[in-house]
């Protein structure tokens, strides 16, 4: 895979996203969606070796497309301006945590970035009380694996203002209790990804995340046998 082309793709599709554009760029676009998923099937194989739930999981079930839904959305442009993958158990809609890769071209003209994350993001109601409840029991656990992710930070976390009934407003990991998402992430620059062992660079990188994941999702089995 050759991020720094895929970058360039994107940040033209940025200031070109038109289908008359994209269908006269298809050929490259098929060229680089081919190389990404060579490169996220050599990821699934790196992950599997500490996380064997992702052993069976194919590209084509963690890939998102690059086609966006505009039926009910005000923003009618007709693609996304990033490759994004999203590699857990039972593939990307299946709700487990797992260990997720965006690239997206930095523009003057709009606010862009890669990243890598892990965790969940946007839980349903059920998984959510679950992890919840795990963390009023096991909060230190949880505090040990977001702190073994070094230099990963909670993102994207949109907390409540109050710790929920029936936690304790007074607990120690209120903080936590709190939050809406569960999910770790770093941001990424151009340099980041120009890495020549780039593959196995992030590889380390999720080894890192998968501690939190892996608690994460016993509570997130759980929740599906609760149901």
């Amino acid at each position: 895979m050759a991020p720094k082309e895929i970058l360039q793709f994107l940040n033209e599709l940025q200031e070109n996203n038109n289908r008359p554009w994209f269908t006269a760029n298809k050929e490259r676009y098929d060229v680089l969606q081919k190389e990404f998923y060579q490169f996220i099937e050599q990821l699934i194989s790196g992950i599997s070796k500490f996380d064997i739930s992702v052993k069976n999981v194919t590209p084509k079930e963690t890939v998102y497309r690059i086609y966006r839904d505009i039926r009910f959305s005000p923003n009618k442009l007709p693609y996304k301006c990033h490759f994004a993958t999203y590699i857990c158990q039972g593939g990307k809609k299946s709700g487990y945590a797992g260990y997720y890769f965006h690239l997206e071209a930095e523009h003057e003209n709009y606010i862009g970035c890669s990243l890598i994350s892990g965790g969940l993001y946007m839980p349903t109601p059920a998984v959510l009380k679950t992890v919840r409840e795990d963390i009023d029991l096991n909060g230190a656990e949880y505090r040990k694996t977001i702190a073994h992710a070094k230099s990963f930070s909670l993102f994207g976390n949109e907390a409540l203002k109050n710790v929920p009934a029936p936690f304790d407003k007074n607990s120690e990991y209120a903080d936590l209790l709190r939050l809406k998402d569960y999910s770790l992430a770093k941001m990424l620059t151009e340099k980041d990804l120009s890495k020549n062992n780039l593959l196995e660079w992030l590889l380390e990188q999720y080894n890192l995340i998968y501690p939190f994941n892996d608690l994460l999702n016993k509570s997130v089995a759980f929740a599906y046998e609760e149901c």
